[in-house]
């Protein structure tokens, strides 16, 4: 592979740093739907075939923990530093009392289809969601619960929400496939439901909410699958109004820390906000596997998805971002998509701004997110470059490029058609 670099002096001006996103080993390979931590150290992850990942140090390694079920784990919820529950398919419900060294499986009367959700408070009130639009609820830390409804035609509830000790939300879709909300203000003794559509610029849209976040009693977000395949993030500020915004992929997680906001989804998708969902913008991490479940601590960022995967992410400092330099100012890469025609020994030409000088490095990975090759690894100056990379030693397909500083780190795909 021949690289030729081209330099043209160029002083750029700043942007926003970045943290890197890093992929911990799970020591599996079972898709994982869900995370959650009660400190900066102690955190939970669940998956399928009845997995149970713990960890005690943020995540440097995580101990498969006996679950006593093959059954898949859907979500897992903290009531306080020792209670931790789990919930799935079954219908399961799993219940520790030593913060998820051990585990063991509580029986509800009346409970007969497969769980989704569940969201515990610290004052022992929690909810939790299922098929055939299922509502359980709990007034001591997941000990006993109550059905509160069930038996349905079609629908559920895959995202629970406890706000406060008597508030809480389930999201989900009805039996006609519309966007559903329930929301409770007695602790999940009764709900009023809300249904409504993802509208796009006058197109509405049914689709299966996959979780929900909400600061009070009327204010909060929700995210979705679109029933073509789009993701979307949904906002409402009175559960009568409700605004979407609407990417190609798929969202399945959402979570909060203060002002900071995190969603996941299909393909790798992240998408972060810094003033409370008034703004997301990417924070893709360079793996292209489905994500299923998010954590925001105060420290850090955690995601889980197919595969075994888990990410970590350290927060920093909370600063502005205007008077923060960014290294990398502007990546992109061209022909893209490549054909091959009229580029056989030209190859393609990516190029990126640098404003601050220092050590880089230029990453290939395939669209499953494995390494493939480092394209560039060198010191640069502050400016504007050019690389040539040959492709053509490559097969068809779509494939992802990274490009790293010391405090930045971008990555774009790059389609070779033939």
């Amino acid at each position: 592979m021949k690289l030729y670099i081209l330099f043209l002096i160029l002083m750029v001006w700043s942007g926003i740093s970045a943290q890197n996103w890093v992929q911990l080993d799970s020591n599996t390979s079972v898709n994982l739907n869900a995370v959650t931590f009660n400190d900066i150290n102690t955190g939970i992850a669940v998956g399928d075939n009845g997995t149970i990942l713990r960890t005690v140090n943020g995540g440097e390694q995580w101990e498969l923990i006996p679950s006593n079920t093959s059954s898949h784990l859907k979500d897992v919820s903290f009531s306080n530093q020792n209670v931790v529950l789990a919930v799935g398919y079954g219908p399961t419900i799993l219940r520790s009392a030593n913060s998820g060294e051990s585990w063991e499986e509580i029986s509800v009367a009346g409970l007969n289809y497969d769980l989704l959700s569940v969201s515990l408070h610290s004052s022992g009130n929690g909810i939790a969601g299922g098929f055939a639009q299922t509502i359980l609820r709990t007034e001591d830390h997941g000990q006993n619960w109550d059905v509160v409804q069930t038996d349905y035609f079609g629908g559920g509830f895959w995202g629970a929400y406890m706000t406060s000790n008597n508030i809480g939300f389930v999201a989900g879709e009805n039996s006609i496939f519309q966007p559903l909300v329930g929301r409770t203000l007695n602790a999940g003794s009764s709900f009023g439901f809300y249904a409504f559509y993802l509208e796009d610029n006058g197109n509405y849209h049914e689709g299966r909410l996959y979780d929900c976040y909400f600061f009070d009693d009327i204010s909060g977000f929700t995210v979705a699958a679109r029933w073509d395949g789009w993701g979307c993030i949904t906002h409402t500020t009175n559960l009568s109004n409700w605004i979407s915004s609407h990417y190609p992929d798929p969202i399945f997680s959402i979570d909060f820390h203060g002002n900071d906001g995190y969603v996941v989804g299909g393909s790798g998708l992240i998408k972060y906000t810094s003033n409370s969902g008034g703004e997301w913008e990417d924070d893709w991490s360079g793996y292209s596997v489905d994500l299923n479940g998010v954590d925001v601590q105060e420290n850090a960022v955690y995601a889980v998805g197919d595969n075994g995967y888990i990410l970590k992410k350290n927060l920093g400092t909370v600063v502005d971002k205007n008077n923060i330099p960014q290294s990398i100012t502007f990546l992109s890469a061209y022909p893209n998509p490549y054909t091959g025609e009229n580029n056989r020994n030209k190859g393609i030409t990516i190029s990126f701004n640098l404003k601050i000088p220092g050590r880089i490095k230029l990453d290939l990975f395939n669209i499953q997110g494995k390494f493939l090759d480092i394209l560039l690894q060198d010191d640069f100056g502050a400016g504007e470059y050019t690389i040539s990379w040959d492709i053509d030693p490559y097969p068809p397909g779509i494939y992802l490029y990274r490009l790293q500083t010391e405090n930045s780190s971008r990555v774009h795909k790059i389609i070779k058609l033939k």
